[in-house]
């Protein structure tokens, strides 16, 4: 992820400030994630399939029955990483739409400056994924139990810090990114943090449910999640303006978070609650 974040970064610039295209801006970072896959992903993968005794080449398989498991089982995921990218950009379609191309760009560069904590709590995630799937799978509910509670409270200490960093110097560091002109909108950062801080928290709880493989249950999450967003910026923006756009982006995260809640709860439930995957006897 660091190699594809800064990598990524580089070309992209590079081949805006050259071509003034987006078209091969874009193309720059398609290009650095296959030289990242080619390069690191696809050694990490031989290297992984060695240590489990599985050989030392990346085969493909093509039989009928894997293929339709694996698209069984991902198909979901697929939909609702699109859901998750609506989501995210829900908001400036709407601020677009009622207050116009200048509002926008005030509302897209403040929002910028949450996904830090966004892409902190992402990599938690990610790292955490592989033990928190292993422990669900073995059925070791208060192993699972312990490291999502690890992960929540780091993420409440790093919303909370971003939080109060907002609210203590956010003028200041409004006007140093992008000019004094941006330092009257403090308000609007600290919404827009409070709704990412929430955010962070719901992301983290979605990871649990990834783990469990809980794929299918975030399609009415992320759909409650998106009608949501929707339906806040349609009656808040016209109110509130910039602030109501942040404002319905919290009232998602919540409904993100509380959802997830309710799942973790149910998967670690005694009559729901973790089992450990037996193989069949041959």
């Amino acid at each position: 992820m660091v190699l594809r974040g800064l990598l990524s970064l580089l070309a992209m610039t590079g081949a805006l400030y050259l071509t003034r295209s987006l078209v091969w801006y874009v193309a720059g970072m398609a290009l650095v994630w296959l030289l990242v896959l080619v390069s690191h992903d696809m050694p990490c993968g031989v290297r992984l399939l060695s240590q489990l005794g599985l050989g030392s080449h990346l085969r493909p398989e093509w039989g009928r029955e894997p293929q339709m498991s694996l698209i069984h089982l991902a198909l979901p995921l697929g939909v609702v990483m699109t859901m998750i990218s609506l989501n995210t950009n829900v908001p400036r379609y709407f601020v677009q739409g009622h207050l116009g191309d200048g509002s926008l760009g005030v509302f897209a560069a403040l929002a910028y400056l949450a996904t830090g904590l966004t892409a902190l709590t992402d990599a938690l995630g990610h790292s955490a994924t592989p033990r928190l799937a292993r422990s669900y799978a073995a059925g070791e509910t208060a192993a699972f139990q312990r490291l999502l509670l690890k992960l929540l409270t780091v993420g409440v200490t790093l919303s909370l810090s971003g939080l109060l960093i907002a609210l203590v110097a956010g003028e200041g560091i409004l006007a140093f990114f992008y000019g004094h002109e941006y330092a009257g909108y403090r308000d609007l950062l600290v919404w827009l943090m409070g709704a990412a801080s929430v955010g962070c928290i719901g992301s983290l709880l979605t990871f649990g449910m990834t783990s469990a493989r809980k794929f299918q249950a975030q399609l009415p999450m992320f759909t409650l999640v998106l009608a949501t967003a929707a339906a806040g910026c349609h009656f808040l923006i016209p109110i509130a303006g910039l602030q109501g756009a942040a404002a319905a982006m919290l009232i998602a995260a919540v409904v993100q978070a509380v959802y997830a809640a309710i799942s973790i709860g149910l998967l670690l439930h005694p009559i729901h609650g973790c089992r450990p995957v037996v193989a069949k006897e041959a």
